[in-house]
Formats: structure tokens, sequence, C-alpha cells
């Protein structure tokens, strides 16, 4: 959805949009924060990490609360910027495992893989020593 940059200027829906000031941010915030941060968590699966989420998700939206239609539309706002940001977590935390993953464990492709030298050496492997029997002396 595309916002007006006018906020005077009606959107393509007819709504108004009225810049919301702090205290009233504050209250749309208390109002939605607690479900935002369980689904944060839930999609994170750290608490922490998710409180980090969703306050970089209010940071942003409180930046551009002037862009805001309607005051019901907070929530909605909310949700798709967290999930956005969650989203974005995940993929940087898998990308950061595939590099770990491949500095830690082998190639699979086995042209890639560094020859495994045996500790012990097969018998049929080794040179005739002068004691074998196959060994021919003089």
């Amino acid at each position: 959805m595309n916002l007006p940059l006018n906020p005077a200027a009606p959107d393509r829906a007819g709504h108004q949009a009225i810049p919301l000031t702090a205290d009233a941010f504050a209250t749309l915030v208390a109002a939605h924060q607690p479900r935002v941060l369980r689904f944060a968590t839930a999609f994170l699966g750290d608490r922490h990490l998710a409180e980090d989420v969703v306050q970089e998700a209010l940071g942003r939206l409180f930046e551009r609360r002037s862009r805001y239609p309607l005051e019901e539309l907070f929530g909605p706002y909310l949700v798709k910027t967290v999930a956005r940001l969650c989203i974005d977590h995940r993929r940087v935390r898998q990308a950061e495992g595939r590099r770990v993953a491949r500095l830690t464990h082998p190639s699979p492709c086995p042209r890639l893989r560094r020859p495994q030298i045996p500790a012990k050496w097969p018998t049929s492997w080794r040179w005739p020593s002068a004691n074998s029997p196959t060994a021919s002396g003089p």
C-alpha cells in the first residue's frame, strides 16, 4: 500500500492521514506490544532477541509516525514491520550458520576433500622389507 507523501492528503480508500502524537503512539504501543512480542518470540525462539526486534520496529514506526493514515492501522503496520525484521534476522543467522558449517565440516564433494592418510598402511601397500618372505634377496 502506497502511503501519501502529504499527510493531509487522503489515501486511495479516502482515509485522512492524521499524524500521531507521542502520547497517542505510546498508547498504541502499550496496546499492541505484548501481542507482537509473543509473535516475535515464537518466530525467533529467543525472548531477548524478540525484544530487540520489537524495539527496532517501534523505533522505525515512531520515526515514520506522520505517514499513518489512521490509528486503527497501527497494529497491522507493527506486525508487518516485526515480521519483516524477524525474517531478515533469520536469514542473516542462517547465512552465518552455513558459513560456520563450511569451515568446520568437510566438503560433501569427494574431489574437494583432503585425502585421509591412514594411521597404519595396509600390508599390501608396504614395500617388502628384508625380513619379509616375499622379499627376493641375493
